[in-house]
């Protein structure tokens, strides 16, 4: 099966991926018959498979399953050259038959634990029981991302709605939120006002007390996004990925991780200041834009309810170095497709 998960627009090989090397060619080795009539140097085509990867990734998988990674991953094992037997010698070049296959090529960009991703039509060499392979490089063959084609992929689609609703493919003015402005204004002065009436005023006072104005601002942000929903190119940004410095999202919405912080702490761990690791020197954080920053009020919370619900209903992925205490669910991620569903 395919792992569905592709880097550079190609599919990424893990353990669960259908990614082969078939007839890497020529295997030459020495074969049958014995003295005095051989050993006789023949070509044997050969055979990997993803399934078989060794030294894969630990922490990140797949399905459960490791991930192919530059250099320190290989396959275990391939087929092909068994008739040319060890007694012999094997190939001419590696003396060894049903040796490991190594890659020689990887994504220039996308890393797993730290080392690059190999991906389909990544080249890979056989037989090895040394250093070179005892055949010319072969691209392993997976799959490719439908949406680097064609349009009817998923990112192809959204590409197209963003080419044929926002001019030059940049986003369209943001509604007018002087009203929201004025009404969040509202609420921070009456909060700070119960506050000053009464410091040591309890919890559920103080919501009563400033219910009107929360109310208020609800109402306001929920005008903004109704407004926002009617804008044909800011719904079409919303699917896209934007740098967290330079986002699409208009002032009163906020961005969302794709994948959340609490897919990397432990329960409790957050309330206790717990924070994630924090992303490599110099690259960015990217995250889709959603509606409006009110965790009760429009997107936000209903994506969070989302994920949390799938999150709770999967089991957790044993992680390598468990004196970390860190655990993957990987159903969290599943869910963020369907934000769609929230425009």
């Amino acid at each position: 099966m395919t792992s569905h998960v592709f880097a550079n627009g190609r599919e990424v090989l893990c353990a669960v991926s259908t990614g082969k090397v078939l007839a890497a060619f020529p295997d030459v080795c020495l074969s049958p018959p014995g003295p005095p009539a051989g050993p006789i140097p023949l070509p044997y085509p050969n055979f990997a498979k993803a399934a078989d990867v060794a030294n894969g990734s630990r922490q990140v998988l797949i399905k459960g399953k490791p991930v192919i990674k530059r250099e320190s991953s290989y396959i275990k094992k391939i087929t092909g050259d068994e008739a040319a037997t060890r007694n012999f010698g094997g190939s001419v070049i590696t003396h060894t038959i049903t040796g490991t296959a190594w890659f020689q090529s990887w994504s220039p960009n996308v890393y797993v634990e730290g080392e690059e991703v190999v991906r389909h039509l990544d080249l890979c060499t056989t037989n090895h029981g040394s250093t070179p392979g005892s055949t010319p490089p072969m691209p392993a063959m997976a799959s490719m991302s439908t949406s680097t084609f064609a349009v009817g992929g998923s990112c192809g689609t959204s590409r197209k709605a963003v080419a044929d609703n926002c001019e030059d493919g940049k986003p369209s003015p943001c509604p007018d939120s002087k009203k929201l402005d004025q009404s969040k204004k509202s609420l921070r002065t009456k909060r700070k006002q119960v506050r000053a009436e009464n410091p040591d005023i309890s919890d559920q006072d103080f919501s009563t007390k400033t219910a009107d104005e929360r109310a208020d601002t609800q109402k306001e942000y929920q005008a903004y996004a109704r407004e926002l929903s009617r804008d044909d190119c800011r719904n079409a940004l919303r699917c896209g990925l934007s740098p967290y410095k330079k986002t699409s999202c208009c002032p009163p919405q906020t961005s969302h991780h794709v994948v959340d912080v609490s897919s990397f702490l432990l329960p409790g761990e957050r309330k206790k200041g717990g924070r994630p690791g924090m992303v490599a020197k110099g690259t960015t954080w990217t995250k889709p834009c959603v509606s409006v920053p009110k965790a009760m009020t429009t997107t936000p919370g209903r994506m969070a309810c989302c994920i949390s619900s799938s999150a709770r209903s999967s089991p957790k992925a044993g992680m390598s170095g468990a004196t970390n205490g860190r655990f993957a669910r990987p159903s969290r991620v599943a869910c963020v497709p369907s934000r769609r569903s929230f425009r």
